[in-house]
């Protein structure tokens, strides 16, 4: 997926030209002048609602940052909390390598 530069200015001269273009093509006739306020109605209807789901969008984008952000904290503590077993970890098995060099030369003793 590219990621392109919003042009505000671009967007409105389209959405402008589209405005234009519905309509003329919904007004061909002269009766059908009669069907502007519908019109202005309904693309004032069609409005609201595409902002709405652009809002739910938006939050459900928010949302799942959030969660995602959380996830990250939480592997961070489970790494850290992993970090210090091993470490534990670690000291034992020094600990059991010390008890080792000692015992080695008093196991020699007791087998003379």
């Amino acid at each position: 997926m590219s990621l392109t530069e919003y042009d505000p200015k671009q967007s409105e001269e389209e959405a402008h030209q589209n405005a234009i273009q519905f309509v003329c093509s919904n007004l061909k006739k002269h009766e059908q002048l009669d069907s502007v306020d519908q019109m202005k109605r309904n693309a004032l209807y069609k409005k609201s609602f595409i902002e709405a789901r652009l809002k739910s969008s938006v939050q459900n984008q928010l949302d799942n940052v959030k969660n995602g952000l959380d996830s990250l904290k939480n592997a961070l503590t489970e790494i850290k909390d992993v970090k210090e077993n091993m470490n534990s970890i670690d000291l034992q098995l020094d600990f059991i390598d010390d008890i080792k060099h000692t015992v080695g030369p008093l196991r020699e003793i007791n087998d003379s």
